[in-house]
């Protein structure tokens, strides 16, 4: 063991000497890591920190009652308890209120949800929870694959399983922030019923494993006029919106 200088450990570890020293300043954190870990990310302590725990009070209210809490909620609310604690630091220029010393950044922003704990969730729905028996449908999958094909010499790929799901519309305006960790997340339904209006996603697997079927997305519901055929012109505008890797063929219902 031979002690180096600063210089000459930054040219031996291809370093930035700010790096170095930021390391050597750190050495008791970066030690009390856990093993595998490659970075710790140390919160700054919140320079307002009475304006976030009322902050934070607010969304746990809002959330116990079932009702979703956005960014520009988040956001909006932070800017009104920010004036009523301090009113001397708000000002107006330009038609615009002005807070002194505080942004309301993204980099704010960030640093506030995870000083508080708090994540964007999605709704607790049925479809999210893993059935218990998986692993036994899967295993009974198998089997009979192997049943098929030694008893029928069928082959792999002509054994094929179909399943359809149901998909909302509003599947990801649902999501509100909530508590990290918490395992029911309760949002109150809306009464515009998009949130109920559902489309149907069919997937098709065949038993090698190789795909030979796009996934097809129905879309239910009927033609104003179901005896008159779409205009082509029409139609032809319409695939424009379309990705070119979805397949659209119009149906009408007779």
């Amino acid at each position: 063991m031979v002690l180096i200088s600063h210089k000459q450990a930054c040219r031996d570890l291809g370093l930035d000497p700010v790096q170095l020293r930021r390391w050597k300043k750190n050495v008791d954190k970066i030690r009390s890591l856990s093993k595998g870990s490659r970075k710790a990310i140390f919160n700054h302590p919140a320079q307002f920190p009475v304006l976030e725990d009322r902050l934070h009070t607010l969304i746990l209210e809002k959330r116990q009652i079932g009702r979703k809490v956005g960014e520009n909620w988040i956001r909006r609310h932070a800017r009104v308890e920010f004036e009523r604690l301090w009113p001397e630091r708000v000002t107006i220029v330009e038609k615009k209120k002005v807070f002194a010393g505080m942004a309301f950044s993204n980099g704010w922003f960030t640093a506030f949800l995870k000083r508080k704990h708090l994540s964007l969730r999605q709704p607790t729905k049925r479809a999210q929870v893993v059935p218990g028996d998986y692993k036994d449908k899967i295993t009974s999958w198998l089997q009979f694959n192997r049943r098929a094909h030694a008893k029928f010499n069928f082959e792999l790929s002509e054994i094929a399983n179909m399943d359809q799901t149901p998909i909302s519309f509003e599947f990801l305006d649902n999501r509100t922030y909530d508590t990290t960790g918490v395992k029911t997340v309760f949002v109150k339904q809306t009464g515009s019923g998009w949130d109920r209006r559902q489309a149907t996603l069919q997937i098709l697997v065949h038993a090698d494993g190789i795909q030979r079927c796009k996934p097809l997305l129905i879309f239910h519901g009927k033609n104003e006029d179901h005896r008159q055929k779409p205009k082509a012109g029409s139609l032809r505008r319409e695939y424009k919106l379309y990705d070119s890797r979805v397949e659209v063929i119009p149906s009408l219902i007779l």
